[in-house]
């Protein structure tokens, strides 16, 4: 492609990927970096400074609720991913899960094993990860499945009073923490104090636990979301590469 030809970009045609998608993706870096698409009536950003400055900038820049490989703008089906929505909508949605009781998302956990079991799945590699809020739950679902063979939390909370809805945290469960879980805390976080994190793996080792927990001195709450400042790249490499390790060394990977 040279300058001045035009593309009809489009990402939802099967065909697109069959041929050289690569060659489109750098004239558009090259031609068009800020790319306007008539037939479905969005842009798309193509150079890793711009789509990193829009990301962190979401009161400029809305995505609606994101675009699926297999939807159109006008095919969208809400309410999507709450990771892709914007605000109001996204701290709307926000407030709905965080009323969800903690004993419904196990229950929806257990749903979603036996349906991916049912389906191909191997359930003798029943595993979990999380971030934040889902931190928390991979520490309570590896006291609540006893099928669970493991587990990676990030950054989730492991103490505090309980309430009606989440009646106790990872640290009133260490008796019933089964699966091995690996957590991976920031020494930065102000909302989860590395006192806690470091007491909470003392008394899982002392119960005999198979556990670890790794704290990065530096990093902030939320230092893997590549979409926030609070992202730390080598940490979240490192802590991603831990994951993948305790995977495979408790044979779900």
């Amino acid at each position: 492609m040279t300058a001045g030809t035009t593309v009809d970009y489009n990402p939802f045609d099967p065909d697109f990927y069959t041929s050289d998608p690569f060659a489109v993706y750098r004239w558009m870096r090259d031609e068009a970096p800020v790319y306007r698409s008539e037939r479905f009536g969005w842009y798309a950003l193509t150079r890793f400074e711009d789509v990193r400055a829009a990301a962190l900038d979401p009161d400029t820049f809305r995505s609606f609720e994101g675009m699926d490989i297999d939807d159109t703008a006008l095919e969208q089906n809400p309410p999507g991913s709450i990771g892709n929505m914007d605000n109001p909508r996204h701290d709307d949605i926000r407030k709905v899960v965080s009323q969800v009781p903690d004993a419904q998302v196990m229950g929806d956990l257990d749903d979603t094993a036996a349906w991916a079991a049912k389906n191909g799945g191997d359930a003798n590699k029943l595993a979990i990860t999380g971030f934040c809020w889902g931190g928390r739950i991979v520490w309570l679902y590896a006291a609540h499945n006893p099928k669970l063979k493991a587990g990676v939390a990030w950054y989730g909370r492991v103490e505090g009073a309980g309430t009606e809805l989440q009646p106790k945290n990872p640290a009133d469960l260490v008796s019933s923490i089964n699966a091995p879980v690996l957590g991976l805390y920031g020494g930065q976080d102000a909302g989860i104090p590395v006192e806690g994190v470091q007491k909470f793996k003392s008394a899982l080792l002392a119960a005999g636990k198979k556990t670890d927990i790794v704290v990065y001195p530096d990093a902030p709450h939320g230092f893997h979301a590549d979409y926030r400042p609070s992202y730390r790249e080598k940490d979240a490499k490192d802590g991603w590469s831990k994951l993948l390790a305790w995977f495979k060394q408790n044979g779900v990977a």
